[in-house]
């Protein structure tokens, strides 16, 4: 429901049980990305647009997962 109410003058499109593709023409893909983190732990794949921008999330999502995923034996602090 969140996304529906939220996609940002993009295209939603049901593909699957709880799962949908989201279209966004957007003139700076950035803010799109920006929004698109918010929905972290729920997003399947991020394609199109640009490649740095991509790079970019994808990056990030590793960090991330450094920072508060971790390895099993990593203290917690």
């Amino acid at each position: 429901d969140r996304l529906k109410r939220e996609k940002r003058n993009g295209t939603l499109e049901k593909i699957g049980d709880n799962l949908f593709t989201l279209t966004v023409d957007a003139f700076d893909p950035n803010e799109v990305m920006h929004w698109a983190k918010t929905f972290i732990g729920r997003i399947v794949s991020v394609e199109g647009g640009n490649k740095t921008v991509r790079e970019l999330f994808y990056k990030d999502m590793l960090r991330m997962k450094k920072m508060y995923g971790g390895e099993e034996n990593d203290d917690i602090q």
